[in-house]
Formats: C-alpha cells, structure tokens, sequence
C-alpha cells in the first residue's frame, strides 16, 4: 500500500461531505405517497422532493434512510476506522500491517476507477 490510499479515502469523503452538506437537512421522510424534508411545522406535506413519488417507494426509502445528518455520521465513523488502520500499519507486525492494508483496501472499492484511483489498491 502506498501512502497516498488514506488521503485518496478523505478526498472521497469529503465530496460525500460537501454533497451532505449542500442538500436540504434532514430527517426527511415518507409522508403520504412522497418523500418530504421537515419544516418548522412538521413534514413539508405540500413540498415533496421533485420526481420521487410512491411509484419508486423503495428508493424513497433508500434516500430518507440517507439523509444529509446521517451521512455526515457515517463519513465520520469511516474516518475513524482509517484512522485506527493507519496506526494498525504504524505500529503492527507485518502479518498485522497487511490486514489493515487490505482493510483501507476494500473500504476504497466502491471508488474504484474514480479520478486519482491507483490499480494497485484492487482487491
């Protein structure tokens, strides 16, 4: 592994972040046969998420469940885990170095042929 594989991840990360951060507050949710953000008064019932209706309630269901706090919090705790692979690889035998290797390895798969991805981080 090369170092450049945990700033690679962060780079990740904090587009995810930046796109968090960018969209309505959450907790958005199912309200009728829409998907809607809350307002001071409760769910937006007349402001619906443009083009996700009950015809796609499972997708509706994936985006509520993702919501822009929610993700902040999973950005976060992935932070975290390569944070604790870094040192594991700092401070570990070579057997315990590899695992954290291939550990920082597949939390990078699903960027895989992003711009900046190395072939070398492949599982």
């Amino acid at each position: 592994m090369t170092t450049d594989l945990p700033a690679y991840l962060d780079a990740q990360l904090a587009a995810i972040e930046d796109t968090a951060r960018a969209a309505t507050p959450g907790p958005w949710q199912w309200f009728g046969d829409h998907l809607v953000w809350p307002s001071e008064n409760g769910p937006a019932a007349n402001d619906p998420i443009a083009g996700v209706s009950s015809a796609h309630e499972d997708t509706t269901a994936h985006i509520a469940t993702m919501d822009p706090a929610f993700t902040l919090e999973w950005c976060a705790a992935i932070r975290a885990v390569i944070a604790l692979m870094v040192e594991q690889i700092r401070c570990s035998t070579a057997a315990g170095r590899s695992r954290a290797e291939d550990a920082l390895r597949t939390l990078a798969q699903p960027f895989a042929g992003g711009e900046g991805w190395q072939e070398g981080w492949a599982l």
